[in-house]
């Protein structure tokens, strides 16, 4: 069991007196939380911090958006990737072998698809001369380029309906993760396949409705989805249907294993 240490001065810092009871929850969870590698940063869907808070989705992804703008973490919503900016400092800080130490954090880069934080990470902690594997600046670029594309819904003009690399659109929206998307519902059990409401999304650039309207609550229209199909139950396809939510269920179950096993060989 690894132990993680909180500074008293934690309670007295000034953005901390800022929080409220849950963002103090949450923030505290980030850092003590069974997946948290020292470092700072590690894979931690919302879908795992709602059920071992025990708090809904909504409600967590509210107190990330704060902790963000605090600029106390960074979230990359895509690959579902978590950044405690300064955790790495204060962990470190309680001793250890350095060399092992930094092998640790290198062994964890290595794991994370997170390409952005990443490259942030190795930024903000120049001191410890980590080095970015060769390409993944142009890699990078190419990532934002294609965020860029799939969020500019009508005129490469209205930059307002561009998203950054996080998925996050300057009005605000956050687009789901799988992840998320999945234990919504599961949550509500209403059969539908998470993987193919992810595709139809991330094709036609997040709008929806016949007058391609961006789209403002993604659960909302988990819920339309929901409806529509209610109001459908001869659907011939539906048996095909429930067989593809199992299949995405049972995926996620399998990238959630190798995850586990792939940050367990790296901390271990």
């Amino acid at each position: 069991m690894a132990y993680k240490t909180i500074q008293e001065s934690f309670w007295t810092d000034l953005r901390v007196r800022q929080l409220s009871p849950i963002e103090k929850l949450m923030f505290i969870y980030l850092i003590t939380n069974p997946h948290a590698h020292y470092s700072g940063l590690y894979y931690l869907p919302v879908s795992f911090m709602s059920e071992e808070v025990g708090l809904p989705i909504k409600i967590i992804n509210e107190a990330i958006n704060k902790l963000i703008k605090t600029t106390m973490i960074r979230y990359d919503n895509i690959h579902s990737v978590v950044w405690v900016i300064k955790m790495c400092k204060y962990q470190m800080a309680q001793g250890g072998n350095p060399i092992v130490l930094k092998s640790g954090i290198v062994k964890n880069l290595d794991c994370l698809q997170s390409k952005m934080l990443v490259k942030e990470f190795v930024e903000f902690y120049h001191i410890l001369n980590l080095t970015l594997p060769q390409g993944w600046d142009k890699v990078e670029e190419t990532l934002r380029q294609r965020t860029d594309t799939d969020t500019d819904t009508d005129t490469d003009t209205d930059t307002d309906k561009k998203g950054d690399a996080r998925g996050k659109r300057s009005d605000g929206f956050i687009r789901p993760a799988l992840e998320e998307v999945t234990a919504y519902c599961i949550e509500r059990k209403n059969g539908i396949d998470p993987q193919a409401w992810m595709d139809k999304y991330i094709s036609n650039g997040w709008v929806v409705g016949k007058n391609r309207t961006p789209m403002k609550d993604w659960q909302a229209t988990v819920r339309t989805w929901e409806h529509n199909k209610k109001n459908n139950n001869s659907d011939p396809n539906a048996e095909k249907e429930k067989a593809q939510y199992e299949a995405t269920l049972a995926r996620i179950k399998l990238k959630e294993a190798e995850r586990d096993r792939r940050l367990t060989d790296a901390t271990g």
